[in-house]
């Protein structure tokens, strides 16, 4: 399923451009890869935008791969990590 994972998320029109489309077919087909999605739960609303983004984790999970997922509990209310400038 991994060799037409590309194919199927270019249908859904969710990939516009990629950066070695070559490249990254090897890799999705060589072994199972670790990727990240990460948004706020805390937000004052999710929308749509991280339903698709979950969405496709779910697809890459399904051809094999493993989602790595995180979240910052609070950052928008001051409460999670203090990031230097």
């Amino acid at each position: 399923m991994t060799s037409q994972l590309l194919a199927d998320l270019e249908w859904r029109g969710l990939i516009a451009q990629t950066t070695d489309r070559e490249e990254l077919t090897k890799d999705l087909n060589a072994k199972p890869i670790k990727f990240y999605i990460g948004f706020d739960p805390t937000a004052p609303s999710l929308h749509v935008g991280n339903l698709v983004v979950i969405l496709v984790m779910r697809r890459f999970q399904l051809a094999g791969h493993l989602p790595n997922r995180s979240c910052w509990w609070g950052y928008r209310v001051g409460r999670g990590p203090k990031w230097s400038q």
